[in-house]
């Protein structure tokens, strides 16, 4: 070159000049890229120490999203003069390289720390509110974890590759961020995201605003991991850059191989920074074949921005050693670059040697940052592109020093991630989140039934709302379906918490019967339980049903006469001041809780009736059933269909899925608490039917350690709060006396139910008395094992006897009541001294004995038959006899012969006639054999009378005595009372017997 240029000559050349590079190879240029002065990226952004960033001075002339630095960041320099080069998302009819690209290189090329360099880099281009990303890794994501807490990022997502279903979800979240693009430039009228910018920036500048639309940039390390565990991705993405670029969304691919299966996808991507490539298959898959044969030196590739145009570069890597740039005794310290630079020294012909590089003080080219390379060439290792090592940690980067400033801004991104469903939220989180405040405020002023019990994952929406049960209208009844360990009983626990924490005892109460374990103990403590019964403690189960089954009994009675046409206008008049009158029966709604339905009917077909009874009849007044099953068809077929809240966690049997379709619900993994909704918004080409991820709540505090599943801090919290207890199960006493039984049932006011009659026990069910009915039926059978108190019924029915009639034996002085005449056989002569030879006709305690009475009791009997041709009135009015009513009292029929040869045959063809010659039988008979009583002719015809039959304590393994019941253990003076094929518990009132 001629020494001396005009200033326009100098000019000229270098315009004449600047189209043109050096036309040496590549690979010698870059041996001496050290050697040329170039800027970095911080320069490039005004940055002298990277430890004072001042964001508003760095962004302020950076804030139009219009401009033409949107997007575009540094990253490198070019391999042949050092220029900064530029990385342009923008799509390329907006003049960038974009808008969408792939990122390659083998392990040890230095893709991760290029990775970084991208993202930090456009990060000091753009505020938060204008560029966002999302950074995933199918890895561990060494590559982004450092951008954790960056106001810039939305959210980081790790470990991809570990779990398919995480990898389908990241999908679904894409594919909802583009429909929620589309809304909103539909609701603002505009077509895509560059006019709404455009309109925003108007509004802006005329001192209005609307919401921010920012730059979404997709980062994904990995991909290729990604393509190999599910093929159906490539489809997938490739759809959703083609539909994304017009809502600004951008996709940056990294991995460190690219095959063919990628081919789809590189078709739509637009700029490529390659590094070296491991095999010359995959730089061909990359588009630039001469990657292979880069030398092993980190941040070393190529830029492919068009067919046309290649440009090699090497990256510059954020994450070297940061040095202030004052030292501690305030001497000015030289300024490190990411590349070595030589100050300008002044051109001439005399020889000027070139100094020591400021960065190095060996002469050599080195990096700094640069994990396991030295002198620029990789060293060996273990072959893994890792970050930063034990020094790195040790060491401050430029980097991680700029990430800190950033982790200060207080913004808050959009995020379109929600986490994965692996830890429950705890009940006191749950139950804010749906109340939107604290539980404790306005507590219990809820006006519905809705419990919220987990949250439902809904990757498409970006949000995880409370997955709530409504149990205040058509669903007041819930089913929870779910196999062997799916985490039911739990799902019970949050329920009754979820309503603890939402309604106060007044108006929800809770009777609890586990038959799968004791957890719902932990839930006793709260004022909204009145019990928590356990197959270990029968009696309490009884009485909880039974309880739950009185107050659906009293109800239909009260709505009426207090004028309650319905649970809600009970509901407002009792707790939100409507006027008009309401029962005082103590209970609000009353959820009755049924742990393993199964269990409970396989040991008492009484009480799951009576609950199959609730089921159906209870919701009309305010009685509700919780059941959990492990299949739909362990419900009896009456009541499969009174559900109208289900909860179905993961599943037994895919075929008993009705939220979604069967498909849908294999999809839930083997995890307790997770579960399945259906899709409960509008998307287009989706089924309806397919399927949500849910998970229910954990039933404890969130102060409390994240494995905690029991329920007592809940129980504590609220009992500070909450005013007022359930009203507890009432229980009979181990012995309840006649003169009590006999006070209960003179304030007795029930119609058609015997009340004036015989009072001989006290119901379970309702702790009103037992009566012998004799307008149903005259006769009365018992039995059970020894001690279990058979001989003191009939002494109690005997007594009764005495206090009702007059005494009738022939013996007796005539008397205008009502008399009775008792036939005794008592081959242990027990009953003998109960009444007096007034009331008692005849006895016997032997086969001849008895053999002799009855014939003389059917001789009586005999006498008794109506004639032929009475008229109707005669019939009725029972005229053709009169006399005392005849009581045959049978104790201990096993010890007389059965069959042909019992005595008893005689008398026995007038049980089925009882009411036509005043007979009535009552019988006991141990439960040994009951089986084979049948060929007792008494027995048997007292079967044919349908009489009612008490089976005290007893074997349940002599299987089913009547209907679909069977006996069991009971204490002394308990006994399941038969009617029908209806049974209600009753304990028989004590009678003390003199022997």
């Amino acid at each position: 070159l001629a020494d001396r240029l005009t200033e326009a000559e100098a000019e000229q050349f270098a315009q004449q000049m600047a189209h043109w590079r050096l036309a040496q190879a590549y690979e010698e240029i870059g041996q001496r890229v050290v050697h040329i002065g170039a800027r970095d990226i911080l320069s490039y952004y005004g940055i002298d120490d990277p430890a004072e960033l001042d964001f508003n001075a760095l962004w302020n002339e950076r804030r139009d999203a219009l401009g033409r630095s949107r997007l575009r960041a540094p990253f490198g320099n070019r391999s042949d003069n050092g220029e900064l080069l530029f990385l342009d998302m923008k799509s390329l009819d907006e003049g960038g390289d974009g808008p969408h690209g792939v990122m390659s290189g083998t392990t040890g090329s230095g893709k991760s720390t290029l990775v970084r360099t991208v993202i930090e880099s456009l990060m000091l281009g753009h505020p938060p509110e204008e560029l966002q990303f999302v950074l995933a890794d199918l890895k561990g994501g060494s590559a982004v974890k450092p951008f954790e807490g960056v106001p810039h990022v939305s959210r980081i997502i790790t470990d991809l590759e570990d779990d398919q279903a995480l990898m389908e979800r990241f999908l679904d979240a894409l594919w909802g961020e583009i429909a929620r693009r589309k809304e909103i430039c539909f609701s603002a009228g505009v077509d895509d995201a560059k006019e709404y910018n455009d309109m925003r920036a108007r509004m802006r500048a005329r001192g209005q605003d609307i919401p921010p639309l920012p730059m979404l940039v997709v980062v994904i390390d990995e991909f290729y991991e990604w393509f190999r565990i599910m093929p159906t991705a490539v489809d997938v993405l490739d759809s959703i850059g083609r539909q994304g670029r017009a809502y600004w969304i951008h996709l940056m691919m990294a991995s460190q191989t690219i095959e063919s299966r990628a081919e789809k996808l590189m078709e739509n991507m637009g700029y490529r920074l390659v590094l070296k490539a491991r095999t010359a298959g995959a730089a061909q898959a990359a588009g630039v074949p001469n990657a292979v044969n880069l030398p092993a030196q980190a941040g070393l590739g190529y830029f492919r921005k068009s067919l046309e145009e290649i440009i090699r570069f090497q990256a510059e890597f954020m994450w070297r050693d940061y040095r202030r740039g004052v030292s501690l005794d305030g001497e000015q310290r030289p300024l490190v670059h990411s590349v070595d630079y030589i100050r300008p020294q002044l051109f001439s012909t005399a020889f000027t040697p070139l100094e020591v590089s400021v960065s190095s003080t060996d002469g050599e080219a080195t990096r700094d940052g640069l994990n396991g390379e030295v002198n620029g060439e990789v060293a060996d290792g273990d072959g893994k592109d890792t970050g930063d090592d034990d020094e790195g940690i040790r060491t401050p980067k430029v980097g991680t020093v700029i990430i800190d400033q950033l982790r200060r801004i207080d913004f808050q991104p959009y995020r379109l991630w929600q986490p994965p469903l692996d830890l429950p939220v705890a009940i006191d989180e749950l139950v804010d989140q749906f109340l939107g405040h604290p539980w404790q405020e306005d507590y219990g002023s809820a006006r519905n039934l809705v419990f919220p019990i987990g949250i439902i994952d809904r990757p498409f929406k970006h949000d995880q709302p409370p997955w709530t049960v409504d149990t205040s209208g058509p669903g007041s009844n819930v089913l929870i379906l779910g196999a062997g360990g799916s985490g039911k009983t739990t799902a019970l626990q949050t329920l009754i918490c979820s309503a603890a924490l939402t309604h106060t005892p007044e108006q929800v109460q809770f009777y609890c019967v586990a038959y799968s374990g004791t957890s719902l103990t932990t839930v006793a403590g709260l004022p909204h339980v009145g019990g928590v019964a356990g197959p270990t403690d029968p009696y309490s189960v009884r009485r909880t049903i039974a309880e739950v089954l009185g107050l659906v009994r009293s109800r239909k009675r009260s709505f009426l006469e207090y004028d309650v046409p319905s649970m809600e206008v009970f509901r407002r008049r009792k707790f939100r001041g409507e006027r008009g009158r309401v029962p005082d029966d103590g209970f609000g709604d009353v959820y009755l809780v049924i742990d393993n339905y199964r269990a409970l009917a396989e040991e008492n077909e009484v009480l799951i009736e009576q609950v199959n009874l609730i089921i159906n009849q209870g919701p009309s007044f305010g009685v509700h059933v919780v059941v959990t099953a492990d299949r739909e068809s362990e419900l009896r077929p009456p009541v499969r269909s009174g559900f109208g809240s289900r909860v179905e966690l993961r599943l037994a049997a895919v075929e008993d899925a009705k939220l979604v379709r069967s498909r849908f619900a294999k999809e839930v993994p083997p995890k307790p608490g997770r579960g399945m909704v259906a899709v409960n918004y509008v998307r287009l080409e989706s089924d309806p039917q397919s399927g949500l991820h849910t998970l229910i709540a954990r039933p404890a505090l969130y102060t409390t350690p994240a494995a905690m599943f029991e329920s007592n801090s809940v129980t504590e919290a609220v009992k500070q709060i909450a005013v007022g207890q359930a009203r507890p199960v009432r229980r009979l006493p181990a012995r309840f006396g006649l003169d009590q039984v006999r006070a209960v049932a003179a304030a007795d006011q029930r119609q058609g139910v015997g009340a004036g009659g015989i009072a001989w026990a006290i119901s379970e069910l309702d702790l009103q008395p037992v009566y012998l009915n004799f307008a149903e039926n005259a006769h009365l059978m018992v039995t059970g094992r020894r001690e279990c108190g058979r001989t003191t019924t009939l002494a109690t029915i005997m007594t009764e006897i005495g206090r009702i009639y007059a005494p009738g034996a022939s013996t007796a002085p005539p008397t205008s009541r009502p008399s009775a005449q008792v036939w005794l056989v008592d081959p242990r002569r027990q009953l003998l001294t109960v009444l007096g030879s007034d009331y008692v006709e005849k006895f016997a305690y032997n086969l001849d004995g008895v053999a002799a009475m009855m014939d003389e009791l059917a001789a009586t009997l005999a006498r008794r038959e109506p004639p032929h041709g009475l008229s109707a009135e005669e019939l009725l009015s029972r005229s053709w006899w009169s006399g005392p009513e005849i009581f045959l009292i049978i104790d201990d029929v096993q010890q007389l012969p059965p069959g042909f040869d019992s005595p008893l045959h005689k008398a026995a063809p007038w049980v089925t006639r009882a009411a036509d010659v005043g007979f009535h039988v009552f019988i006991t008979r141990t439960f040994g054999g009951w089986s084979s009583a049948g060929s007792d002719p008494m027995l048997r015809a007292l079967h044919q009378a349908n009489a009612p039959l008490l089976v005290m304590d007893a074997d349940p393994d002599e299987g089913f005595i009547r209907g679909k019941m069977k006996g069991g253990p009971l204490p002394r003076g308990r006994g399941l009372l038969m009617a029908e094929d209806t049974g209600v518990f009753v304990q028989v009132a004590a009678t003390d017997l003199r022997r």
